[in-house]
């Protein structure tokens, strides 16, 4: 994902090349039976689920609307 809508990327940033270092921070202070292969699994679930409701906002962008009216009744 290159562009965000809202403009924040702080979420991003343990999805993409820049924020690996995250990846072995959180490696770093986990414990030791937390392996990188662990982290990085469950990196990719996150990334799934990011990609997952971009493309459910992209192809039916009446969602969107649709939950701001559902909060704001």
């Amino acid at each position: 994902m290159v562009w965000r809508a809202d403009g924040d990327q702080s979420a991003d940033g343990f999805c993409l090349a820049a924020g690996r270092f995250s990846l072995f921070y959180l490696k770093s202070v986990s414990p030791p039976e937390i392996t990188t292969g662990d982290i990085y699994k469950g990196g990719f679930q996150f990334m799934f689920l990011q990609l997952a409701v971009l493309l459910v906002v992209a192809f039916f962008p009446g969602t969107v609307t649709w939950l701001v009216g559902l909060s704001a009744s």
